[in-house]
């Protein structure tokens, strides 16, 4: 009998720390304050430089090729600009219009991963515009309708 009680002790004491863990109460899940994430830092800082006349609208988008030639999408005026390593103005494509190579709204710009083809998004028609490299200039190409 005395093997039966201590049985059901250690079954009593069981279901007791069961119960207990089991009602235990869950803490609130901790939230991520953005005020505490440490400073994120530029890998390369780039001074653009720049005339009177001249002044972005609203950039939309930045790449860079391995030519160390920076492509920077401007949403406002339609257009894309092109930077040298330096930071100094090699030209700009695009305009504001419903045209081959034109655009209403430059949302956003990539590169093929060969480098050879920049791809324009127009996020107002929601239109992808393709410029395939010919070697040495981007030539526009064709309009992908994804809008449509």
């Amino acid at each position: 009998m005395t093997c039966n009680r201590r049985n059901a002790t250690l079954a009593c004491a069981s279901l007791a720390f069961a119960i207990a863990g089991c009602s235990e109460k869950q803490k609130d899940p901790e939230y991520l304050n953005i005020s505490e994430l440490p400073e994120m830092q530029t890998e390369h800082q780039l001074t653009i430089s720049y005339t009177d006349d001249f002044f972005f609208g609203g950039v939309s988008a930045v790449v860079s090729d391995s030519d160390e030639r920076i492509f920077v999408g401007d949403r406002e005026k339609a257009r894309i600009f092109i930077f040298d390593e330096s930071g100094h103005y090699q030209g700009s494509f695009g305009q504001q219009g419903e045209g081959p190579g034109e655009f209403e709204r430059v949302d956003n710009i990539q590169l093929s991963p060969n480098e050879d083809t920049l791809y324009v998004h127009d996020g107002y028609y929601d239109d992808i515009h393709v410029f395939v490299n010919d070697g040495n200039n981007l030539k526009y190409h064709m309009n992908l309708m994804s809008g449509s």
